[in-house]
Protein backbone atom coordinates (compact mmCIF):
# COMPACT_ATOMS: atom_id res chain seq x y z
CA UNK A 1 0.00 0.00 0.00
CA UNK A 2 1.34 3.41 -1.11
CA UNK A 3 1.80 6.00 1.54
CA UNK A 4 -1.03 8.93 1.50
CA UNK A 5 -1.02 12.22 1.96
CA UNK A 6 -3.38 15.23 3.18
CA UNK A 7 -5.75 16.03 0.32
CA UNK A 8 -4.69 18.54 -2.00
CA UNK A 9 -6.09 20.67 -4.89
CA UNK A 10 -4.93 18.69 -7.90
CA UNK A 11 -7.95 16.00 -5.97
CA UNK A 12 -11.36 18.64 -6.28
CA UNK A 13 -13.75 15.99 -6.64
CA UNK A 14 -12.93 14.17 -3.51
CA UNK A 15 -11.02 11.09 -5.24
CA UNK A 16 -8.55 11.84 -2.53
CA UNK A 17 -10.91 10.87 0.09
CA UNK A 18 -12.34 7.84 -1.76
CA UNK A 19 -9.06 6.61 -2.30
CA UNK A 20 -7.65 6.83 1.29
CA UNK A 21 -10.68 5.33 2.79
CA UNK A 22 -10.50 2.47 0.43
CA UNK A 23 -6.64 2.10 1.61
CA UNK A 24 -8.22 2.00 5.00
CA UNK A 25 -10.67 -0.59 4.48
CA UNK A 26 -8.00 -2.82 2.87
CA UNK A 27 -5.63 -2.59 6.14
CA UNK A 28 -8.45 -3.35 8.08
CA UNK A 29 -9.60 -6.54 6.24
CA UNK A 30 -5.94 -7.44 6.49
CA UNK A 31 -5.96 -6.84 9.98
CA UNK A 32 -9.01 -9.11 10.55
CA UNK A 33 -7.36 -12.27 8.67
CA UNK A 34 -4.77 -11.75 10.61
CA UNK A 35 -2.12 -9.02 9.68
CA UNK A 36 -1.24 -7.38 12.55
CA UNK A 37 1.10 -5.10 10.47
CA UNK A 38 -1.30 -3.74 8.28
CA UNK A 39 -2.76 -1.33 11.11
CA UNK A 40 0.39 -1.22 12.73
CA UNK A 41 2.74 0.16 9.01
CA UNK A 42 3.14 3.66 9.80
CA UNK A 43 1.39 4.68 6.42
CA UNK A 44 -1.74 3.54 8.27
CA UNK A 45 -1.63 6.71 10.91
CA UNK A 46 -0.53 8.85 7.84
CA UNK A 47 -3.87 7.70 5.65
CA UNK A 48 -5.99 8.12 8.97
CA UNK A 49 -4.44 11.37 9.17
CA UNK A 50 -5.36 12.27 5.74
CA UNK A 51 -9.03 11.60 6.38
CA UNK A 52 -9.28 13.33 9.19
CA UNK A 53 -8.03 16.50 7.55
CA UNK A 54 -11.67 16.13 5.58
CA UNK A 55 -13.40 16.63 8.93
CA UNK A 56 -14.75 20.07 8.41
CA UNK A 57 -13.17 22.92 9.87
CA UNK A 58 -10.89 20.68 12.60
CA UNK A 59 -7.74 22.36 14.39
CA UNK A 60 -4.88 19.90 14.13
CA UNK A 61 -5.26 17.79 17.11
CA UNK A 62 -9.09 18.57 18.19
CA UNK A 63 -12.06 16.42 16.90
CA UNK A 64 -14.22 17.17 14.42
CA UNK A 65 -16.26 19.72 15.19
CA UNK A 66 -19.11 18.64 12.16
CA UNK A 67 -18.92 14.98 10.92
CA UNK A 68 -18.23 12.90 8.42
CA UNK A 69 -19.70 9.78 9.60
CA UNK A 70 -17.84 7.30 7.31
CA UNK A 71 -14.51 9.12 7.39
CA UNK A 72 -14.88 9.37 11.69
CA UNK A 73 -15.96 5.31 11.21
CA UNK A 74 -12.98 4.50 9.58
CA UNK A 75 -10.06 6.14 11.68
CA UNK A 76 -11.48 5.37 15.27
CA UNK A 77 -11.60 1.65 13.50
CA UNK A 78 -8.16 1.58 12.83
CA UNK A 79 -7.09 2.79 15.82
CA UNK A 80 -9.26 0.07 17.72
CA UNK A 81 -7.86 -1.97 15.20
CA UNK A 82 -4.06 -1.04 16.13
CA UNK A 83 -4.72 -1.07 19.92
CA UNK A 84 -5.92 -4.56 19.64
CA UNK A 85 -2.89 -5.58 17.30
CA UNK A 86 -0.99 -4.61 20.26
CA UNK A 87 -2.98 -6.77 22.51
CA UNK A 88 -5.18 -4.48 24.28
CA UNK A 89 -2.78 -2.12 26.66
CA UNK A 90 -4.33 -0.56 29.28
CA UNK A 91 -2.75 2.17 28.41
CA UNK A 92 -2.30 3.09 24.90
CA UNK A 93 -2.56 6.43 22.89
CA UNK A 94 -4.81 4.32 19.88
CA UNK A 95 -7.40 2.90 22.51
CA UNK A 96 -7.71 6.51 23.96
CA UNK A 97 -8.22 7.89 20.36
CA UNK A 98 -10.63 5.11 19.16
CA UNK A 99 -12.78 6.21 22.35
CA UNK A 100 -12.17 10.13 21.75
CA UNK A 101 -13.84 9.56 17.82
CA UNK A 102 -16.02 6.49 18.99
CA UNK A 103 -17.49 8.83 21.42
CA UNK A 104 -17.84 11.27 18.65
CA UNK A 105 -19.88 9.02 16.72
CA UNK A 106 -22.23 6.96 18.96
CA UNK A 107 -25.08 9.44 19.23
CA UNK A 108 -25.61 8.74 15.60
CA UNK A 109 -23.96 5.30 15.00
CA UNK A 110 -23.68 3.17 18.52
CA UNK A 111 -23.71 0.19 16.57
CA UNK A 112 -20.49 0.93 14.84
CA UNK A 113 -18.64 1.21 18.61
CA UNK A 114 -17.14 -2.30 19.34
CA UNK A 115 -18.00 -4.30 22.57
CA UNK A 116 -14.66 -3.81 24.15
CA UNK A 117 -14.98 0.09 24.24
CA UNK A 118 -18.44 0.75 24.75
CA UNK A 119 -17.85 1.42 28.55
CA UNK A 120 -14.98 3.54 27.85
CA UNK A 121 -17.53 5.11 24.91
CA UNK A 122 -20.18 5.98 27.10
CA UNK A 123 -18.15 7.37 29.76
CA UNK A 124 -16.25 9.84 27.54
CA UNK A 125 -16.89 13.03 27.57
CA UNK A 126 -18.87 14.31 23.97
CA UNK A 127 -18.03 17.35 22.58
CA UNK A 128 -20.26 19.28 20.27
CA UNK A 129 -20.31 18.60 16.96
CA UNK A 130 -22.67 18.38 14.17
CA UNK A 131 -23.64 15.81 11.75
CA UNK A 132 -22.63 16.16 7.97
CA UNK A 133 -25.43 13.86 7.09
CA UNK A 134 -28.01 15.10 9.94
CA UNK A 135 -27.13 18.53 8.91
CA UNK A 136 -27.85 17.98 5.31
CA UNK A 137 -31.20 16.02 5.98
CA UNK A 138 -32.21 19.01 7.64
CA UNK A 139 -31.27 21.77 5.01
CA UNK A 140 -33.62 19.43 2.59
CA UNK A 141 -36.38 18.79 4.54
CA UNK A 142 -36.71 22.50 5.27
CA UNK A 143 -35.91 23.15 1.55
CA UNK A 144 -38.88 20.75 0.65
CA UNK A 145 -40.97 22.80 3.49
CA UNK A 146 -40.45 26.00 1.38
CA UNK A 147 -41.00 24.21 -2.06
CA UNK A 148 -44.50 23.24 -0.58
CA UNK A 149 -45.33 25.59 2.11
CA UNK A 150 -43.76 28.76 0.66
CA UNK A 151 -42.36 29.21 4.38
CA UNK A 152 -39.81 31.85 3.36
CA UNK A 153 -38.28 30.83 6.84
CA UNK A 154 -37.76 27.29 5.67
CA UNK A 155 -35.53 28.59 2.92
CA UNK A 156 -33.80 30.35 4.83
CA UNK A 157 -32.83 28.02 7.44
CA UNK A 158 -32.09 25.63 4.58
CA UNK A 159 -29.23 28.09 2.81
CA UNK A 160 -28.13 28.65 6.40
CA UNK A 161 -27.53 25.21 6.77
CA UNK A 162 -25.91 24.94 3.36
CA UNK A 163 -23.92 27.73 3.28
CA UNK A 164 -22.89 26.71 7.14
CA UNK A 165 -21.85 23.18 5.80
CA UNK A 166 -20.02 24.32 2.75
CA UNK A 167 -17.94 27.25 4.75
CA UNK A 168 -16.35 24.49 6.89
CA UNK A 169 -16.10 21.65 4.45
CA UNK A 170 -12.90 22.07 3.68
CA UNK A 171 -11.61 22.19 0.21
CA UNK A 172 -11.78 19.02 -2.07
CA UNK A 173 -14.13 17.46 0.23
CA UNK A 174 -16.88 15.18 -1.72
CA UNK A 175 -19.55 16.96 0.08
CA UNK A 176 -18.12 20.37 -0.06
CA UNK A 177 -19.45 23.38 -3.51
CA UNK A 178 -17.42 22.61 -6.21
CA UNK A 179 -13.99 24.44 -6.72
Amino acid sequence: MRPNVPPTDSHPDGTMLLDLAASLVRRLGAHQRGDRQAVLHRDALAEAEAVLAYSPATPRGAPPRILDREGLRLVALLHSARWTARGCPETDADRDTAVRLFALLAPYRPDAVPARLRDAVAAADRPVAHDLEDMGSRALAAYRRWGTQLDPRALEEAVSLWRYAAGVLPKGHPGGTPQ
